[in-house]
């Protein structure tokens, strides 16, 4: 199956644990990108997440999260770093 470097092993460990035959590919790097123009935070009410890497690309370009602004994580694994980046800035 194709991934990403960064990938969990949650899917693997459960093909090893159950032995089935399964081949990971590591397709492609997430790469930090800034695009302009830079979004302004104002014309915003949330802010999703869709990966830890979203987060560290949101503190990158905006720096820490904004206490205005409802945060969205998309699963458990997002949030428990958007949680962890929230910690270190507040």
């Amino acid at each position: 199956f194709p991934r990403s470097r960064l990938a969990r092993s949650a899917l693997t460990d459960y093909l090893i644990r159950e032995g089935k035959p399964f081949y990971a590919l590591d397709l492609y790097d997430t790469l930090f990108q800034k695009l302009e123009p830079v979004p302004h935070l104002d014309d915003f009410d949330a802010i999703v997440f869709t990966s830890p890497s979203t987060v560290a690309g949101f503190l990158r370009i905006y720096g820490p999260l904004p206490r205005e602004k409802k945060w969205i994580a998309v699963g458990p694994i997002t949030e428990r770093a958007l949680l962890r980046a929230a910690s270190e800035f507040h």
